[in-house]
Order: C-alpha cells, then sequence, then structure tokens
C-alpha cells in the first residue's frame, strides 16, 4: 500500500519515504508512527493506542511518544504553528490531518526539482546527537532539584541557536514551558531585554490569578521604568549598588519560587550582545542556580569583543558548564548532503564539502545551495576541485546577497527594514516605518519566508533565519539610505504609545543616523534613555546613552555648555558606579574643565562629590578637585551659603586640607559655623561629616564621638545616607583607637543591625568583613581565609570593584602569621606600593612582609617614607599603625635617629590600638615602644613596654599579636645577661610554643624554637 499528501509518499511495503521521489531517511520506529496515524486518519489516536500496537512487548513511556511526534514533524516539514499534517488534540492524543490519497507506484513521479525550497533545507539537523543527550541530562538533574546554567558556545553559523530550538521543541513536546530571551546585536533594547521578555514569557504562560504572574507583573513594572519618579538621582555609589542588589535578589527570588512546583527551562540567546545590567544579573544568577529546578542555556558566540562588560561573563563562566559546538563530522557531512537532496552521494564531494566548511551547518547549507545554483546555471563544474577552490565565507556572503538580490522590490524594501531593526522584528514596527499597507507588508514577509531569509516567531515577531543574514542585508544598504531608516524607525517608536518603553530603542536609531538625524531629538532621547536606565540601576548602559548625548552635542552648533557639563558629571557618575574608573576620570577632567571655564561653581561641587574621599580615605590625592575648588571658594559670594558650605566640605576632605589636621579643622569648622547659621539639617550633616575627617588621629577621640553622634542625631530612624555609615564607621574606629574592643564589637553589631534594618547590603558587606577580622585576632586564619573568600566573592556578585585592596591586605595579614613565597610578597609589594603613593601603605607593607623577609623590599618602602619626613605623616587615622610599622624596619636598619624619632612620638600613646585604613590592626603601640626601648639599651623601658604590651595585647584579645610580643621580648630577654630575667624568658618560651603550634604560625615557631635550641 502506498500513500501521498503533499509531495511526501509513504510507502508500507517497502518502508520507504519520498519527498518529491527522493528517499527521506527516517527511523523505523518513527516510520511506523506515521503509518498508523495515517491508516488511522478517521479518529483520534490516543497515546495508549500507539502504545499498545507498537510497543506492546517494550517498555515506553509517554515522553518517548511525544519526542517521536516531534522528531516526525520535523522529517515531514511541519512548522510549530502548523496544525497538519500531525495535529495534537489536547488531553486526547494526535490526528493526521492532511489530506491522503492512495496511489499506484506508476502513479509515483520521480520527478525532482532543480532547486530544494530553502525552508526545508534550513529544516535538516544532524549531527548533533550528543548535545541533545547532554541537554536531556541536564534537564532530568534539573526536574531533581540540581539545577545548572549550560552555554551553547561556538563560531557564527555552528549550530548553537538551532541547538537549543530543538531542545525547546521536545520539552515542549513534552508538557514543560520555555522561557525565551534574545539579545539584539544592536544596543537599542533596553537594559535587561532578554530578562524582561522572560518574564513576559512567564507571565503569559501562568494562569491570570497566579502568584507568578504577578510577580513577573510586579517585576516588568521594576525593569520597564517609564513611569517611574520615585528614585532620587545622583545618589552616591553605596546606595546605586545596595539598590541594584535588592532587585537582583527580588528577580533570584522569582526564579527560585517559580522552580518549587516544576522544573523551569530559560533559554538566553546570543549572550555575547547582551547589554551590561542582563550579563551581570546573569552572573548573580549563576551561583545560586544548582539549588535549584533550574536549567538555563545560553548561546555565546566565540571571539566576539565584550568590552567592558568581559568582567560580568568570566564571572558567569565560573559557575557554567561549557557545551563547545564544533564542526560537523565527515559522516554527519555526508548525512546532511544525502538528506538535502541536492546532490548524487559521492566520497569525493563529501569529502571536499567536509574539508572546505569545516562541517560549520550555515557554511555546508549555503555552499551547497551556491554551488547547485552556479552549476544549474552552468558557471562552474560541480567537482571536488572546484570546491576546494572556494573561499567559503565569501562564497555564503555571495549566496546570502544572491537570495536577497532575487528578491522582488518590494520584499527588498521591506527586509532592509528590517535588517535596520535588528534580527528580530515586529511588524508593527516596520508597517508604520514604511509608506505601504500593512498586507502589502505582511504579503512581503511571506516572500522572504518562502525563500528561507526569515522565520515567524509570533503572530506579530519575525526573525532573520541567521545573524549573517541580517548582517548582509544591513551591509548591502548604502549609508546614506541606511541614516534614512534610522530615522524612519526611530520617528516610529517615538510617536508609539508605549514611546517612554522604547526610548532607548529611538536613542540607539537616532545615534546611527548621525549626522543625520534630528540633533535636538537624539540628545534628548539618549539623555532621556541614560536617566530611565539609572532608574532600573543599568549604571553601565546608562554611561553609554550619556556617551551617546555628547556625541550628538559635538555635531550641535547651539549645544549649552552647562547641560553639557552635566551631562559630562552624570557620564562620569554612572561609569564610576559601574567600575569603569578609567572612563569615569575622562568625564570628570573634561566636566571640571568647563565647568572652570564657565565658572559653573554649584557643578563644581557635584563634580567634587563624585568618588569623594570618605573620612579614612581622605589621603588620596585630587589635584584637579583641588584646584577647581579653591577657584570656586574664590568666586562664590558671601551670600551662597548652601554652596559654600559644600564647597568647604570638600575642601575639608580633599589633600593637602585632609592630610594637614591643623587645616582640616579650620576649614571643616568654617563649613559647620555656616551650616549651623542655616538651620538646615542637610547642609549640617553635609558639614559634620568633613569635620569627622579632622577628629580622626588619636588625639581627639572624644571630639570624634560627639560629631558622629551629632550626625547620627541629625538623620531619622529609618533614613539612610552615606554619612550616617560614616558615623557609625567613626564610632567604631574611636573604640579600636582606644583598644576598647568590648565596645568597638558593640559599635559594630550596632551598624550590622542597622545595615539590615534598612537592607543596605553593602553596609551588610562591611559588616560581615569587620566580623571575619575578628577571626584573625583569635588566629584560626583557616576560617578567615574561607571567610574572606566568601567576602571576594560576594564583592565581586554586587559589582563592588574596589573589594580587591580589602581582600589583598586582609589575605596579606594570614600571609604574615604563615609565611609567604617570593611570588606572593611581590606581587603584594607591586600591587600595593606601585599603586598607592602616601605613607601609610609604604607603612604597612613593611609590617606585612618584614618578617618573611625580602629586605631590599622593605628598605624601599621605608626610604620612600624617611623622604617625606616623619613629621609630615598627617596625625590621622593611620598615624598610629604608619608609625608602629617604621619602627620596625628603623630597628631592622639599626637607624638610630628614626628609632629616637619614632619612640618620642610614640610615648604618649602607649595604651592604644594601632588600627590601619581598613580597620584592621596590629596591637598595642606599647609592643613597639619596647622594641623601639631596646634598641637605645634602655632596659627598665624595654621591659615596661613589653609587660604592657603583653598585657594590653591579652585584654583586647588579640592572640597573634600576644604572641608576637612574646617572641620578640623573649628574643630581647635571651640577648642580655641578666639572670633576673631567667623565670620570665621561661614562661615567655612555654607560653609562646604552645600559642605558635596551636595557631600554626610557623615563622614565630621557628624563631621560638630557636631560642629553646639555644
Amino acid at each position: 500500500m502506498r500513500y501521498r499528501f503533499g509531495n511526501i509518499d509513504v510507502d508500507l511495503d517497502t518502508f520507504e519515504l519520498r519527498r518529491d521521489g527522493r528517499a527521506i531517511p527516517v527511523r523505523k520506529t518513527t516510520f511506523n508512527v506515521l503509518c498508523y496515524l495515517i491508516t488511522h486518519r478517521n479518529r483520534v489516536v490516543t497515546k495508549q493506542d500507539l502504545l499498545d500496537n507498537l510497543w506492546s512487548d517494550t517498555h515506553v513511556t509517554d515522553s518517548a511518544i511525544a519526542w517521536y511526534i516531534c522528531n516526525l514533524r520535523k522529517i515531514l516539514g511541519q512548522k510549530r504553528s502548523d496544525r497538519a499534517p500531525v495535529e495534537t488534540v489536547h488531553g486526547r492524543g494526535y490526528q493526521f490531518k492532511s489530506e491522503v490519497q492512495v496511489v499506484d507506484e506508476d502513479a509515483i513521479s520521480s520527478a525532482t526539482a532543480d532547486l530544494r525550497p530553502t525552508a526545508e533545507i534550513e529544516e535538516l539537523f544532524v549531527g548533533r546527537q550528543e548535545v541533545m543527550v547532554y541537554l536531556t541530562h541536564a534537564f532530568n538533574n534539573a526536574v531533581g532539584g540540581r539545577g545548572s546554567i549550560l552555554i551553547l558556545r561556538g563560531e557564527a553559523g555552528i549550530g548553537k541557536t538551532r541547538c537549543a530550538a530543538e531542545f525547546s521543541r521536545d520539552v515542549i513536546s513534552r508538557g514543560f514551558g520555555v522561557w525565551m530571551g534574545r539579545c539584539p546585536e544592536t544596543a537599542s533594547q533596553p537594559p535587561f531585554w532578554p530578562w524582561i521578555q522572560i518574564l513576559r514569557s512567564a507571565r503569559a504562560e501562568q494562569p491570570d490569578a497566579s502568584t507568578i504572574q504577578a510577580e513577573a507583573s510586579h517585576l516588568l513594572s521594576k525593569l520597564v521604568p517609564h513611569d517611574r519618579k520615585d528614585r532620587p538621582r545622583h545618589e552616591d555609589s553605596l546606595h546605586g549598588t545596595t539598590d541594584k542588589f535588592w532587585l537582583y535578589d527580588h528577580l533570584l527570588n522569582f526564579l527560585r519560587a517559580s522552580c518549587i512546583s516544576k522544573p523551569r527551562i530559560l533559554i538566553i540567546d546570543d549572550i555575547q550582545w547582551a547589554d551590561d545590567a542582563s550579563l551581570e544579573f546573569l552572573a548573580f544568577v549563576a551561583p545560586e542556580a544548582a539549588g535549584m529546578k533550574l536549567l538555563l542555556i545560553v548561546t555565546l558566540r566565540d571571539f566576539e569583543e565584550m568590552g567592558a562588560r568581559s568582567g560580568h561573563l568570566n564571572r558567569l563562566l565560573r559557575y557554567t558548564k561549557h557545551i563547545p559546538l564544533g564542526g560537523l563530522s565527515e559522516d554527519n557531512v555526508d548525512q546532511y548532503i544525502l538528506q538535502s537532496g541536492l546532490f548524487e552521494r559521492s566520497d569525493e564531494l563529501n569529502r571536499a564539502f567536509y574539508q572546505k566548511t569545516g562541517g560549520n551547518p550555515l557554511f555546508l547549507r549555503e555552499t551547497l545551495r551556491w554551488l547547485q545554483w552556479t552549476h544549474a546555471q552552468g558557471k562552474q563544474e560541480l567537482t571536488a576541485a572546484a570546491i576546494r577552490q572556494l573561499n567559503v565565507p565569501d562564497t555564503v556572503e555571495k549566496l546570502l546577497r544572491y537570495r536577497l538580490d532575487s528578491l522582488d522590490d518590494e520584499t527588498k524594501l521591506v527586509i532592509d527594514i528590517a535588517s535596520v531593526v535588528g534580527r528580530s522584528f515586529d511588524i508593527g514596527l516596520i508597517s508604520h516605518s514604511l509608506p505601504a499597507e500593512t498586507q502589502t507588508v505582511v504579503s512581503a514577509l511571506d516572500r522572504a519566508m518562502a525563500a528561507g531569509i526569515i522565520v515567524k516567531d509570533s503572530t506579530t515577531r519575525f526573525r532573520f533565519s541567521h545573524d549573517l543574514m541580517c548582517e548582509v542585508a544591513y551591509e548591502r544598504i548604502p549609508s546614506t539610505t541606511r541614516s534614512d531608516y534610522h530615522n524612519r524607525i526611530a520617528k516610529t517608536l517615538l510617536t508609539r504609545a508605549d514611546r517612554e518603553e522604547n526610548i532607548g530603542q529611538a536613542a540607539f536609531h537616532l545615534h546611527q543616523a548621525l549626522p543625520l538625524s534630528d540633533l535636538d531629538e537624539t540628545i534628548n532621547a539618549c539623555q532621556k534613555a541614560a536617566e530611565l536606565s539609572e532608574r532600573v540601576y543599568a549604571h553601565g548602559d546608562a554611561a553609554v546613552y550619556y556617551r551617546w548625548t555628547l556625541e550628538a552635542m559635538s555635531l550641535s552648533r547651539k549645544t549649552d555648555p552647562i547641560l553639557r557639563t552635566k551631562i559630562l558629571v552624570s557620564l562620569g557618575r554612572q561609569a564610576r558606579i559601574s567600575g569603569d574608573a578609567e572612563s569615569s576620570k575622562q568625564a570628570i577632567t573634561q566636566a571640571l574643565e568647563t565647568a572652570r571655564t564657565y565658572r559653573l561653581y554649584d557643578i563644581i561641587s557635584d563634580i567634587a562629590s563624585i568618588g569623594r574621599a570618605t573620612f579614612l580615605s581622605a589621603h588620596i590625592e585630587r589635584p584637579a578637585v583641588l584646584e577647581a575648588l579653591g577657584e570656586a571658594l574664590k568666586h562664590v559670594p558671601d551670600e551662597d551659603r548652601p554652596l559654600r558650605i559644600r564647597l568647604l566640605s570638600q575642601l575639608a576632605l580633599t589633600p593637602p586640607f585632609s592630610t594637614d589636621i591643623e587645616r582640616c579643622k579650620h576649614t571643616s569648622r568654617q563649613a559647620v559655623e555656616l551650616a549651623e547659621s542655616q538651620g538646615d539639617k542637610q547642609l549640617m550633616r553635609v558639614a559634620l561629616n568633613a569635620a569627622l575627617c579632622s577628629f580622626t588621629g588619636p588625639d581627639d577621640i572624644d571630639a570624634l564621638l560627639k560629631t558622629a553622634d551629632q550626625i547620627l542625631d541629625l538623620h531619622s530612624e529609618g533614613e539612610w545616607t552615606l554619612t550616617r555609615i560614616e558615623a557609625l564607621v567613626a564610632r567604631i574606629l574611636a573604640f579600636l583607637h582606644q583598644g576598647d574592643i568590648k565596645q568597638a564589637k558593640a559599635s559594630i553589631e550596632a551598624f550590622g543591625a542597622t545595615m539590615t534594618r534598612i537592607h543596605r547590603v553593602e553596609g551588610q558587606w562591611f559588616y560581615h568583613r569587620l566580623l571575619a577580622q575578628f577571626t584573625l585576632d583569635e588566629g584560626r586564619f583557616d576560617d578567615a581565609a574561607r571567610k574572606f573568600d566568601e567576602l571576594a566573592r560576594r564583592a565581586k556578585r554586587m559589582g563592588m570593584y574596589y573589594f580587591e585592596i580589602f581582600q589583598r591586605i586582609q589575605l596579606a595579614y594570614i600571609m604574615r602569621a604563615r609565611g609567604a613565597t617570593v611570588e606572593q610578597v611581590r606581587e603584594l609589594y607591586v600591587n600595593t606600593i606601585g599603586r598607592f603613593r602616601n605613607p601609610f601603605t609604604h607603612a604597612e607593607i613593611i609590617g606585612l612582609i618584614i618578617e618573611t623577609g625580602f629586605p631590599e623590599l622593605v628598605r624601599e618602602a621605608y626610604s620612600k617614607v624617611i623622604a617625606l619626613g616623619l613629621r609630615r605623616v598627617p596625625r590621622n587615622a593611620m598615624w598610629l599603625n604608619t608609625l608602629c610599622n617604621m619602627a620596625l624596619a628603623a630597628v631592622v636598619f639599626s637607624d638610630r635617629r628614626t628609632i629616637a624619632e619614632l619612640y618620642e612620638h610614640l610615648a604618649p600613646y602607649a595604651g592604644f590600638n594601632t588600627p590601619d585604613g581598613i580597620l584592621l590592626y596590629d596591637g598595642s603601640v606599647s609592643h613597639y615602644l619596647g622594641i623601639l626601648a631596646s634598641k637605645r639599651d634602655r632596659e627598665t623601658e624595654a621591659v615596661r613596654h613589653f609587660e604592657q604590651a603583653i598585657e594590653s595585647n591579652r585584654r583586647m584579645g588579640l592572640r597573634p599579636q600576644l604572641l608576637r610580643t612574646q617572641v620578640v621580648f623573649a628574643e630581647w630577654l635571651t640577648s642580655t645577661s641578666e639572670k633576673k630575667h631567667k623565670n620570665r624568658l621561661k614562661e615567655l618560651r612555654a607560653e609562646a610554643h604552645d600559642s605558635a603550634r596551636e595557631m600554626k604560625m610557623a615563622l614565630l615557631l621557628k624563631r621560638i624554637e630557636a631560642l629553646t635550641n639555644d
């Protein structure tokens, strides 16, 4: 018996399936399913019917039947949206719907078409069985709660998107939903675009009243922020980073909740073109996926330039499993050519195709079609030699151009406009951008689909069949015409009802049309897109839009210099928050120049606030800012007190004012007095914050605590500013200086509770970092290292680009205790001395590496501080720490003059602790006084200081510092000949030996054992 439907023949006698007379490879089981459906086409065939009649003696699950049906549809060329030939009758089974003829063999046509329809060739899918098995395995793991993120990675045309699509069809046929997002190659889509698409898929899939639908809608309202006016702009980096984290956490919790009842499959296509915010969130999700019923598949084209987004991608790659897609094997190429039906099979031709295309499916398909066309035109012989002479990428481009050129003019115009929109487009945007009826556009799109140039995703959305097709279509448009199309599309977007939602796309097209676009319209659109990006914490994207704004301004003859300066300031702020320090610096430098030229003193104040120093880091030099602030204060009238308060406060936090305590006190006092006369709470907070800087040294602890309390009193319970954070930290610093660890811990707990209550995640990070430091105090270095590593991972997820300095110094403390390699010490040295030009860092590096040796590095750092002069070291928060570390080097180099000077400076602070710029500390000042006194042959003072250091370090609970004092004290007692110290030396040796072994402080253990052996 033989049947025919359409151009397909089914021969039940020979078990053959033919299309236009040519055999179609098909598995026996799939063929049996087709035969059963055809012979029972007058009714619905249930899954149980198929199981009973085709697998009566074999155990097969329902999902296997769905797979065979899906595979059968692909072989027959049935699209997802088609109901025929095989229709799914939901809840019942399947029915064969195409009209079937029973025919004789003689009636079967053996004629073949000269050129097989493109759409049929593009349905061919071979050689990816291993990939599909891997994806299925990962999905089964996700069903069991072991989720993962998989990256399908490879060159253009290798089949990444196709593999994801085939897998998607399979799981959909098994009753699971797939949430899909695509990243356009252009920057025309809004921030979070693939996630917006995923949320819309989630919302559409769920019942109207479901929690998931409600949450998806709520998140969409946050990510599509055209009506959000509740969030103030110009917040500092801590605020931006924190709020962004909570948005990410909300999104993550949505994904986690949606996976509870059943597994979720998410697919994001072309991640190499994702916007900065989307990539950052994907990196945020990655570490959490393993504990969810989630399978997230992303496709990534190799060798694409990622620029500043590479950091997010690198973080993502650490938590993902890679599925590299290479070319098809020679056997797969043979199978592909056979299924295409374009040529008679030939080992020599197949081998030539394989060698020339590398098995790249796109190259293979288009090269086949090119050769078939040129051969049919009599332009080229179909020989292995001819194939080997081809330049395949060139050939593929030629064929794509040929296919585009073969279209009628009407269809060409539609495709050209579509290529300007991007790989994915909606019919409404195309229709309104052309002076043509919608029906005309629809007809043109139908013709383009028949030619295999585009495919249909939904009723209104289409996309190019491949990225290269879109690229070739775009590149063939003359530049002037291309600008015209960009302008048309932008104007359409700006007149739509959802104008605000599409402002980013409009900004992109107007920018691409430069210099032929309306400059005022371009400036306004790009600026608006930047502001909207800020509101969803897409700071990197906001920076891009601000750059586009400036490009358009540079072409305008009537640009307002004030507006341009404000845009530069905004660019500097957004670039800094997103971690692009170099771009931020360039923008700020340009803004300062313009602000000074036009005497825009209020803007100078804003510029100074970007990346402004905190009271703990006010030693960082900013010469251009300093000069601008000084100039502004000369010209701002006394009557403009609010501006003078802000300028004076910024000046107090800028070297050399911030590093000259008396100068800092004088300047900040002026700001405070002016703020008091104004009676403005916010201005008072700004001025008092500057005053904190002048009180951070050991001489002003009471003033520091008083000022911090004043700042805290000026805040309401739920109110948060960076000034409030600094006041809380100032209290911690004061108690650490006093060596009152109990009060310091209480202040740290109060700080942590405040950060938790007001949901400030960056503040919580600092809280946990301070807690981790107490692990160092206890000598639990392995635990401390683990905690620091976890803090580093959290900081990376939060985008805290400056966390590395904290991590480096914290790990250096562990290295000091445990010993270090030459490489480790040199890396630490280069990344501190090389990056920071201040005495605090130079001295701290001495303390961190002096016990591990390397005197040449110690001498270099020591000489830099000595050249500055000890009396010129600012008496601020780091002063005691700096002088104590200098004491270690002065003793090593027997610098008697510096030893005497250091002793004089440190003697009044014998009972103090030694915090540094990140609130780590080296223990009691008395330890260093004991070392200095011992080198000055002052035995009585040395003993007194060492004993006081032992008592202080023990009271503060600083076990490593206590051990260090015991070892140094014991070494000095050993060097003396006094018998009266014999018993004390014995006690020190015994306690130090036990402590060094318990804490595994190898260097100190070696030193104490050397004393024991003596």
